[in-house]
């Protein structure tokens, strides 16, 4: 298989990834893959969270007032101590969630509404089902029906 990226040489390096459920793979030549930074392979199969040189070259690292984490601290759980840690911290929090995550923002998506009448009616029309069952077992067939009509007028047919 050529390279995807030039054209021109062999692929010798698979890449995949998998980010928000969006599969993408491809294949490059080894020459590409150095060239975008894929041949260090050391790093690629390291443990998630490892420490990061560039963050932690401070002389003196900070730590969060209230429960003494520091950013080595994260990088081994993924979690930070307390709420405060997110203020203590929140200078190099873009580029480190970026690092970890992909991404350095969370997005709420909206609410799905809930149509409390449909719910109510849901509910209703499964009792009217039952008495139904009732009914029909007793042998009383009219009232049956009367329930049957209810039970169509709430499913607006």
């Amino acid at each position: 298989m050529k390279c995807q990226s030039c054209g021109k040489r062999e692929a010798t390096v698979r890449y995949k990834e998998n980010i928000n459920g969006k599969k993408q793979e491809i294949y490059l030549c080894s020459k590409c893959a150095d060239n975008m930074g894929f041949t260090d392979f050391s790093t690629m199969f390291s443990p998630m969270f490892v420490s990061i040189p560039e963050f932690f070259e401070e002389p003196v690292q900070k730590k969060c007032k209230t429960c003494g984490y520091t950013l080595e601290d994260y990088s081994k759980t993924g979690m930070f101590g307390c709420e405060d840690c997110y203020k203590t911290f929140e200078d190099t929090l873009d580029e480190l969630f970026l690092k970890f995550h992909g991404k350095n923002r969370h997005i709420k998506l909206p609410k799905k509404k809930v149509n409390i009448k449909e719910d109510n009616n849901q509910k209703e029309i499964e009792e009217l089902t039952e008495q139904i069952q009732e009914l029909i077992e007793a042998e009383k067939y009219e009232e049956a029906a009367v329930i049957r009509d209810k039970i169509k007028e709430l499913r607006g047919k």
